[in-house]
């Protein structure tokens, strides 16, 4: 019964009303603060700017910059290195040729 008395008095209706139009309120402020939110980081991407020690030309021209002062003072070893390599991956592959081909005339 007290259900009932308080479905229909008007003071409890007044209080529920209130109370539903002050949820959807706060519910219309927290929609516009996450908007204003969304806009302001969109604003922050936009103007970033990467920073200079971050940027990989800057870090690739101060390590071949590195790479020319190790040649200096300590003579050009790895390129002979290279080179040698090179030539040692070509040899085997004329001996592995020859090998081939003397296979292919014995048989």
């Amino acid at each position: 019964m007290v259900a009932f008395v308080r479905k229909r008095d008007k003071r409890v209706q007044a209080h529920r009303k209130l109370l539903e139009e002050q949820n959807a309120e706060k519910a219309k402020k927290s929609e516009e603060l996450r908007r204003q939110q969304k806009l302001k980081q969109a604003k922050l991407a936009e103007q970033y700017k990467e920073q200079s020690w971050i940027t990989m030309s800057d870090l690739e021209r101060e390590l071949q910059q590195m790479e020319a002062q190790y040649e200096k003072e300590f003579g050009d070893g790895s390129g002979k290195e290279e080179e040698e390599e090179k030539e040692e991956r070509k040899e085997n592959q004329e001996e592995d040729k020859l090998s081939e081909e003397h296979d292919a005339a014995s048989l």
